[in-house]
């Protein structure tokens, strides 16, 4: 009998140890690997301006992205890119394309400007 309420004592103990969550022991944010030849593929489908000369980059890899106009990735590139699927990007104060990947606030990929 005795060992039976150590048993039982001891399942209850493992109850209530918290293991930690699989959002837990995961990376929150992971970017986009984007080869060269993606990256043309995306110049050739979302055109920008050129920069205004001495325009610094203003945004990096993983930077959290706020208060800038997102637009959607347009539907004939997601159809040669499919990694690209629900995501948003927007143009950099120097030219550069940042994208933002689906159900991310942080820019996955900033292109540089030719």
């Amino acid at each position: 009998m005795a060992r039976l309420d150590r048993v039982e004592k001891v399942a209850e103990q493992r109850i209530f140890v918290k293991e930690p969550a699989i959002s837990e022991t995961q990376p929150k944010h992971v970017p986009f690997a984007l080869s060269e030849a993606d990256r043309k593929l995306i110049r050739q489908f979302i055109k920008t301006l050129p920069s205004k000369p001495g325009a610094q980059q203003k945004i990096h890899i993983g930077d959290k992205i706020s208060g800038m106009p997102l637009v959607p990735v347009p539907e004939s590139l997601v159809a040669r890119l499919p990694k690209l699927r629900g995501a948003r990007f927007s143009i950099d104060q120097n030219g550069a394309i940042v994208i933002i990947g689906e159900g991310s606030s942080h820019a996955d990929a900033v292109i540089a400007p030719n």
